[in-house]
């Protein structure tokens, strides 16, 4: 089965579009900084509960359209928020931190951590993998606060 395939099957259905202009993400790839245009972007349901999917189209590409898996870590993002995060990823370079606002109308920027799809996912592995860099990360600012 192709990607868009088993996306469209396994999240799309369970999830609902939401409807906002949001901003480009931007990606540093060597020198090069690759800004990404969101195209739609769902907060998915169901198993998939708390996640979102993320599809964006390179612009210099306009063929090239990426999707990511994404969590909430923190509703609201702070430097110390994104340190924290970049050690508990810190020995997965395939996972990236983004602030971004899910729901600009709430005027909160969230962090969240996000895994680009590709042929070779497992969807089921990957939500695990994020539920738990979520529970390390949580744990690990708990820490501070006791």
């Amino acid at each position: 089965m192709k990607l868009k395939e088993i996306i469209k099957k396994e999240l799309i259905s369970k999830g609902i579009k939401l409807r906002n202009k949001y901003p480009p993400i931007s990606e540093k790839r060597g020198s090069k900084l690759i800004i990404q245009k969101v195209k739609k972007i769902y907060q998915l349901k169901n198993n998939y509960k708390n996640f979102y999917l993320i599809i964006t189209k390179v612009k210099k590409n306009q063929k090239s359209i990426r999707f990511y898996l994404a969590i909430i870590i923190a509703n609201q993002s702070s430097d110390f928020l994104v340190k924290i995060a970049k050690k508990v990823i810190q020995g997965d370079q395939t996972f990236r931190i983004i602030q971004f606002s899910f729901h600009p109308k709430q005027l909160r920027i969230n962090l969240a951590i996000l895994k680009e799809l590709d042929k070779s996912v497992n969807l089921d592995h990957l939500k695990e993998k994020l539920k738990n860099l979520k529970s390390r990360f949580l744990s690990r600012l708990n820490s501070f606060i006791q």
